[in-house]
């Protein structure tokens, strides 16, 4: 999977399309960050390389604490990005309502 190239300019950073693009590069970095912390869980696995369309990077199975850390920020970036993306097209998501008997 290769990064969307990013035409969009951030200045007014409402733009729609530069979101968008940002949501889908995080998206893809996430998925390969994901297929390294497998790969390195398993026993037979030392070390890969992972490719973030900027640098690679060589990660061993000590590496794992940091890779999980970082999964987390791209998932909370992620998360982030998508409800700038609904608050900005008025796509917002009904309310939660959690019924807690007594």
């Amino acid at each position: 999977m290769a990064l969307i190239e990013n035409n969009h300019s951030a200045a007014s950073g409402s733009d729609l399309a530069y979101w968008q693009d940002q949501l889908a590069n995080i998206k893809i970095l996430a998925h390969k960050y994901e297929k390294v912390i497998l790969s390195l869980s398993r026993q037979e696995v030392e070390s890969c390389t992972i490719n973030t369309g900027q640098t690679m990077q060589s990660v061993r199975r000590q590496n794992l604490p940091g890779m999980a850390k970082t999964l987390r920020v791209l998932r909370g970036e992620i998360e982030y990005i998508e409800a700038k993306i609904n608050r900005m097209t008025g796509n917002v998501p009904d309310k939660f309502v959690q019924v807690v008997p007594y």
